[in-house]
């Protein structure tokens, strides 16, 4: 029953994605932005993801650099974060790593995920 239920997430994730990019290739994307911390946004889309990282053996670091708040549109961020972390899921061979990384730069924030895959 897990896997049907986090299969059909998997699909509506999809689903939603594709009509997003629809939204945005016709300039009609609304932004929504609220005050976030961005480690946090990652730390939920980990969660999500937990049960194919279990599902692959794949083990994920996280190096997240304490931050500030940033207005965002958590949902964006949030569909960003999951599609890569997903493909790193997804390219990667079992017993592997993920990492992620969050820094501050001259102001700007970087979110870094690599993984131990071919590409």
């Amino acid at each position: 029953l897990e896997v049907i239920r986090s299969s059909s997430l998997d699909l509506l994730s999809f689903i939603n994605t594709i009509l997003n990019y629809a939204v945005i290739e016709s300039k009609g994307i609304k932004i929504q932005k609220e005050s976030k911390d961005i480690n946090q946004l990652v730390d939920l889309v980990v969660a999500k993801l937990d049960f194919h990282l279990q599902k692959k053996h794949i083990s994920l670091e996280k190096e997240l650099e304490p931050l500030f708040p940033v207005s965002v549109d958590p949902h964006l961020i949030m569909q960003a974060l999951t599609n890569l972390v997903e493909n790193a899921i997804k390219y990667s061979p079992e017993n592997t790593r993920i990492k992620i990384r969050s820094q501050e730069i001259d102001g700007m924030i970087r979110i870094q995920v690599s993984d131990e895959g071919p590409g």
